[in-house]
C-alpha cells in the first residue's frame, strides 16, 4: 500500500509538495487477457500479442494475459494487435485507487487450404477395395498465422502432419481409406488454436462396378495417368444361360420340328476402368489386342454380303496362328449338336455421381452382348450292295448347319435383371442317297431344307419361314449336271401359319444337259494348299466316364485344301507317313489330283512330294509303312 507523513506544522501552500513513497496519489492500473475468438478449444489463450494504451505498448504473456503500468485517472483506448488476427480496439475509464480489467477476444484471420494435390492429378474416380497408393499434397494461406498442424481426414481415420511451412503431404491407399460416395477431407490448424474450414479434394469413391464383385478375378493392373484399373474376370458361373421354349420350332415344319435353342456363353471380360471420367468398360477377352481390334472390325460387318463368312475366316486364322483364345467362344445348341460360335462383348458402365446425392443407380450400364457364326456338319458313307455277282456301289450323304446372330441388351440385364434383345436363326440340312462313286460317278438325289426364325428375346417367335427343295444330279470326274429340280415347298409364320403358303412344284424336270466343272473355290483362299511342315500343337485335354483322362495334341496340317483329299496315314515304330490327294492346277483337267506324300520325323513333316504321274486323275490311297521307313501305296 501507499504510505506518508505531513508537516503539521506546516501552512497550506499551493506550491506545497506531497512526498509519496512507493506511488503516486490517486493513479491505477489497466489488465486483463486477450484470446483467441475462434479457437479449438474455445477462447485459447494468445501469446505475445502486443496491447497499446496511450501510445506504451505491453505484450501478453504465456497465458494471454497484460498489465499496465500506473496510468492516472481518466479514458484510455486499449488497442490488441497480433499478426493473424483483426486488431480489436476497446474503451476503459481509470478509477483512482481502482484496478481496471479490460479483457480483449481477437478475431482470427481465416486460415484457407487452398488447394489439394496428387500424384494423380487427372483421377477423379476411384474403385474400392483393391489398394492403389496415392500421395496428397496440400498447400495452406496461414494468413499470418504460426503453422503446426495439418490433419488428412478419411472414411477410416485422421493423419495428423506437423509442418512449419504453407505444404503438408500424405499418402493414402484410395482403395481401403475411403468410403463409397466419399473424398478426403484436409483441415489446418494454427499454434494459436485457429482451424481452417474443412476442404474437399476434387475425387470420389466409385460404388463396386457391375460384374465386377466377386472372385476369382486375375490382380488389378494400373496403367496411365489418368491411371486405369486393368482386370482379367474369369467369372464362376455363364454371363448368359439360355434355353427356348419348349417345341420352338412347330412339329408342322420338316427337319426342324420339335427342336429348341439353347445358349451359354462364360467368357473372359477385360475389365477396364478409367478414373478420369468413371467410365467402366468390358471386352471379351479372345485375342491379341491387333486381332481383336480386327475381328470386331468384321463382326460390325458381318451383315453385309459374305460378311459372316469373312467374320468366321478372320477367326479361323487367328486360331490357327495361335492368337485366338477358343475358350472364349459360346457354346450354341440345337437339336443335340453344340458349337462354338464367335462372341461379342461390349458393355460400358458409367459412374453417376448424382446417385450419391439421391436414390437412384450409381452406374449408367449400356452395351450388348452376342454371337455370331456357322457351324456344318457333314459325313459320306460309300457302301457296295451286290446284285448278283456284280457289286453295285452306293453312298449317302447328309448335312446339318446352323447359322445364328444372337444379340442381348444389358442395359436392362444390368439394371434390372431382365434379358432382352433380338436373335436370327437359320437352321439348314441336307441329305442325299446315290448310286456310284460319290463325286466321281454318280447319279444322285438331294433334299434340303432350312429354317429362318427372327425373335425378341428372350421367348417371342416374330417370324419365320421354311423352305424344302429336292434335285437330281449327275457327276463324272470332275464335271456334274444338275439334271432336275423339285420345289420350292416353303411357308411362314407370324400373321400366318406355317403352313398357309400354298406348296408346289416348280421346275420339275430335266433342267440342263450342258456339264459344268465342279467348283474349285477353295483355291481362291488364302494360303490354298499351304502345308504346315512345322505346325504348333495345341494340347487338348478330354475326361472319358469310365476312363482315365487324356490329352490330344490337334493342329492343322494343310490349309484351304481340295475337298476331296482322301487323307490316309499309317505308321510302324517311329516312321509316320501322310498320303493325301493334292490339286495340281498346273496339270490338265484329267490329271489335275495328284497323290502326294510327306513323312514325319516327330518334330516337322517334309516336303510334299508326288508319289507317280501316270496321266490320270489320283483318288482313296491307302498305304503300309514298315518299321525301315519303307511305305507300300496303292490307290485308284
Amino acid at each position: 500500500m501507499d504510505f506518508g507523513y505531513v508537516d503539521y506544522n506546516a501552512k497550506y501552500d499551493d506550491s506545497l509538495v506531497w512526498p509519496v513513497r512507493g506511488g503516486q496519489c490517486g493513479h491505477s492500473v489497466i489488465s486483463g487477457s486477450v484470446t483467441n475468438n475462434d479457437s479449438e478449444p474455445a477462447n485459447e489463450p494468445l501469446v505475445n500479442a502486443t496491447v497499446t494504451i496511450k501510445g506504451q505498448p505491453y505484450t501478453t504473456d504465456a497465458t494471454g494475459n497484460y498489465k499496465s503500468g500506473n496510468l492516472p485517472p481518466g479514458p484510455y483506448t486499449v488497442t490488441v494487435t497480433k499478426p493473424g488476427f483483426v486488431d480489436q480496439s476497446a474503451s476503459a475509464t481509470v478509477v483512482a485507487g481502482q484496478p481496471t480489467t479490460v479483457n480483449i477476444s481477437l478475431v482470427p484471420l481465416p486460415i484457407t487450404v487452398t488447394k489439394i494435390e496428387s500424384d494423380q492429378p487427372k483421377s477423379r474416380y476411384f474403385l474400392p477395395d483393391h489398394t492403389l497408393n496415392v500421395t496428397f499434397t496440400s498447400t495452406i494461406d496461414w494468413n499470418g498465422h504460426d503453422p503446426v498442424t495439418v490433419k488428412f481426414v478419411t472414411s477410416k481415420h485422421t493423419y495428423p502432419k506437423t509442418t512449419a511451412n504453407n505444404t503438408a503431404q500424405k499418402q493414402l491407399d484410395v482403395g481401403t481409406e475411403f468410403s463409397t460416395c466419399e473424398t478426403l477431407k484436409v483441415v489446418a490448424k494454427s499454434n494459436d488454436g485457429t482451424k481452417s474450414p474443412e476442404k474437399k479434394a476434387d475425387f470420389l469413391m466409385a460404388n463396386q462396378a457391375p460384374l465386377f464383385f466377386a472372385p476369382p478375378y486375375g490382380a488389378v493392373v494400373f496403367t496411365g495417368s489418368p491411371v486405369t484399373y486393368n482386370v482379367n474376370l474369369s467369372l464362376t458361373s455363364s454371363l448368359i444361360d439360355w434355353i427356348s421354349p419348349a417345341k420352338l420350332i412347330p412339329a408342322d415344319v420338316p427337319v426342324f420340328g420339335n427342336t429348341n435353342l439353347s445358349f451359354s456363353f462364360r467368357p473372359e471380360l477385360a475389365f477396364k476402368f478409367d478414373t478420369s471420367n468413371g467410365k467402366a468398360s468390358y471386352d471379351v477377352k479372345i485375342a491379341e489386342e491387333s486381332v481383336k481390334n480386327e475381328l470386331q472390325a468384321l463382326y460390325y460387318k458381318r451383315n453385309q454380303p459374305a460378311g459372316l463368312f469373312t467374320l468366321l475366316e478372320g477367326v479361323k486364322r487367328a486360331w490357327q496362328g495361335g492368337q485366338f483364345g477358343i475358350k472364349s467362344m459360346a457354346d450354341f445348341g440345337f437339336g443335340g449338336i453344340s458349337a462354338k460360335y464367335y462372341p461379342h462383348v461390349k458393355i460400358d458402365s458409367q459412374f453417376n455421381s448424382v446417385s450419391c446425392q439421391a436414390d437412384i443407380s450409381a452406374w449408367d450400364n449400356t452395351g450388348n452382348v452376342g454371337i455370331a457364326g456357322q457351324a456344318e456338319f457333314s459325313r459320306t458313307l460309300q457302301r457296295f450292295v451286290m446284285v448278283g455277282p456284280v457289286p453295285v456301289p452306293w453312298f449317302v450323304k447328309y448335312k446339318f448347319g446352323l447359322a445364328a446372330d444372337l444379340l442381348w441388351n444389358v442395359t436392362a440385364a444390368l439394371n434390372n435383371g431382365n434379358l432382352e434383345g433380338s436373335a436370327t436363326f437359320g437352321p439348314y440340312a441336307s441329305g442325299t442317297l446315290g448310286v456310284g462313286l460319290n463325286d466321281l460317278l454318280a447319279l444322285d438325289g438331294t433334299l434340303t431344307g432350312k429354317v429362318e426364325a427372327t425373335y425378341t428375346l428372350p421367348t417371342t417367335l416374330n417370324e419365320a419361314h421354311w423352305k424344302v427343295e429336292a434335285s437330281i444330279k449327275a457327276t463324272a470326274l470332275l464335271f456334274s449336271w444338275n439334271l432336275a429340280n423339285f420345289g420350292p415347298w416353303q411357308g411362314s409364320t407370324g400373321p400366318l401359319p406355317f403352313y398357309a403358303l400354298a406348296a408346289g412344284m416348280s421346275g420339275a424336270g430335266v433342267t440342263g444337259t450342258i456339264p459344268t466343272p465342279i467348283p474349285r473355290d477353295y483355291l481362291s483362299a488364302a494360303n490354298a494348299g499351304q502345308f504346315l511342315r512345322a505346325p504348333a500343337y495345341t494340347l487338348r485335354t478330354f475326361d472319358q466316364a469310365s476312363t482315365e483322362p487324356y490329352s490330344v495334341a490337334v493342329t492343322p496340317i494343310v490349309t484351304s485344301v481340295f475337298p476331296l483329299s482322301d487323307s490316309f496315314l499309317s505308321s510302324s515304330g517311329s516312321s509316320v507317313n501322310l498320303l493325301y490327294v493334292n490339286d495340281n492346277a498346273s496339270r490338265t483337267a484329267n490329271n489335275r489330283t495328284m497323290l502326294v506324300h510327306s513323312t514325319f520325323d516327330g518334330t516337322a513333316w517334309s516336303a510334299p512330294q508326288s508319289v507317280a504321274d501316270d496321266g490320270t486323275v489320283d483318288f482313296h490311297p491307302v498305304s503300309l509303312t514298315f518299321n525301315d521307313g519303307t511305305v507300300i501305296a496303292a490307290w485308284e
